[in-house]
């Protein structure tokens, strides 16, 4: 509620805002909320996400159930999960796996086969 506009006067009338300086001026708009309405607007801002997928993922009544208490425990098991899958695919060790390639590349590589170099005669 942005101060100085109608949206705000409104919510003091209402009582929504209980504490204007803790709740405005003092309010860390950055932090991270990890909840099912930001995970579904972080993937449509990513392009990668199917657009029907996502279509059906907003529906009122998945939207309802995905944020419901009895959803709670599974959010927080995956998020551990989508967390070890990340550190796993972060560890140092599988990116230089990854940077050297598969060992037939690197020996093709340091060989000079099939680096561009052009067969003998009637050899095919």
């Amino acid at each position: 509620f942005y101060p100085g506009t109608s949206l705000h006067t409104i919510a003091m009338r209402d009582g929504l805002i209980n504490d204007e300086r803790s709740e405005i001026y003092d309010k860390m708009y950055f932090e991270k909320n990890d909840n099912y309405p930001n995970t579904l607007l972080y993937l449509a801002r990513s392009g990668y996400f199917p657009h029907s997928l996502l279509k059906m993922l907003i529906d009122e009544r998945i939207v309802g159930w995905m944020t419901s208490d009895y959803m709670r425990p599974a959010s927080q098991v995956s998020k551990k999960l989508i967390g070890a899958v990340r550190s796993a695919m972060n560890n140092p060790v599988l990116t230089r796996a990854k940077a050297l390639g598969t060992l037939d590349a690197r020996m093709e590589g340091m060989t000079g086969a099939n680096a561009g170099a052009v067969a003998p005669w009637g050899v095919s």
